[in-house]
């Protein structure tokens, strides 16, 4: 059985040969080598045969990853290996199988799952509920709203917190208060034992950038990263990166969608903006409480119109309440009186 260093020379051998007109070993000695690798126990080798198999998307190697995926590894990388083998050979796995995993590689189960939109209509509804990084978030949205899923409104409404920013002032002005809410985006990073292929790390984003290939289609397209890394260490994860004002607008713009409209059309701003002109404390309570009321009537109505587009059910509907926060902004210059509470 060849080992590591076998491996680490056919790599170097393969990568050599792509810039040149002859390849350094015929197409049937490398996936002898490849087989050999595949029949090793050692997570290395069969890493390696992985790391191959996509990059040459052989796909008749593919039954092999299934074995793959439900084999121990404690450092997952053989795991990381074999998805990234999977996608790249744009492969349909049953979803049970991929689930094992999503937890730690979930941007890499969304993509393998979304080449099945129909047939995993359910799983993308119950991965919504694991309230996991906002990027496979879209991406299961994107691919929800196309199939214009009957439990995607009820899950959109229920995680929505409608943040209300209210200004008050003796008189009208230009002044601003607040600003976007903190995130954080950083990546982990993890040390690469020796002998192992390449690490490959995907991302899922809604920004179209060079490289990304495009995951859902929608409104918002949501794009699919990989990002492979040589050495002995990688940057891994860091999801989580779009701030909650963001994720906010697009659960109205998914519901907006659901019925056929915009989000301008649909008049229910995620975050509503307010200014108060301050006479007095009574006035002030007065104002705070008919914000709340108008909220709390086009939440209603909102509710009514998805009832009559067959997205929600009246049962669904009758769960529901808005959840609503007050973001008060005091820019008076008079501030001897504060702010009554509400």
């Amino acid at each position: 059985m060849k080992n590591f260093l076998t491996s680490l020379i056919l790599l170097f051998s393969l990568t050599t040969s792509a810039q040149t007109s002859q390849p350094a070993f015929q197409l049937e000695d490398i996936k002898a080598n490849v087989r050999q690798l595949l029949a090793s126990e050692k997570i290395q080798d069969q890493a390696w045969a992985a790391y191959y198999i996509g990059k040459f998307r052989w796909t008749e190697f593919t039954p092999e990853f299934t074995k793959m995926l439900a084999r121990g590894d404690d450092g997952s990388f053989l795991h990381r290996a074999a998805l990234d083998a999977l996608i790249q050979l744009n492969t349909v796995v049953k979803a049970e199988k991929l689930l094992l995993h999503f937890e730690r590689f979930p941007n890499q189960v969304v993509i393998l799952l979304a080449l099945d939109p129909i047939g995993n209509e359910q799983t993308f509804l119950s991965l919504l509920d694991l309230r996991q990084s906002n990027e496979p978030w879209l991406a299961l949205c994107n691919l929800l709203v196309r199939l214009r899923s009957k439990g995607l409104a009820s899950r959109l409404l229920s995680e929505l917190y409608i943040s209300v920013s209210i200004v008050v002032a003796e008189k009208w002005n230009h002044e601003r208060g607040g600003g976007p809410g903190a995130f954080s985006c950083d990546p982990a990073i993890i040390a690469v034992p020796p002998g192992l292929p390449p690490i490959v790390e995907y991302g899922i984003t809604d920004i179209e950038q060079k490289g990304a290939v495009v995951l859902a289609v929608g409104r918002h397209n949501v794009y699919s990263l990989r990002n492979e890394q040589q050495g002995d260490v990688a940057y891994i994860g860091g999801g989580g990166c779009l701030p909650y004002e963001k994720i906010a607008r697009y659960r109205v713009a998914y519901l907006s969608e659901l019925l056929g409209t915009t989000p301008k059309k649909l008049n229910f701003p995620a975050t509503p903006s307010y200014r108060i002109v301050w006479n007095g404390a009574q006035d002030y309570r007065r104002d705070v409480f008919r914000i709340r009321r108008e909220i709390r009537k086009s939440y209603g109505h909102l509710l009514n119109r998805l009832i009559e587009a067959k997205m929600l059910t009246r049962q669904e509907a009758d769960s529901l309440s808005p959840k609503i926060g007050l973001q008060i902004n005091d820019i008076r210059k008079d501030q001897s009186i504060s702010l009554p509470k509400i």
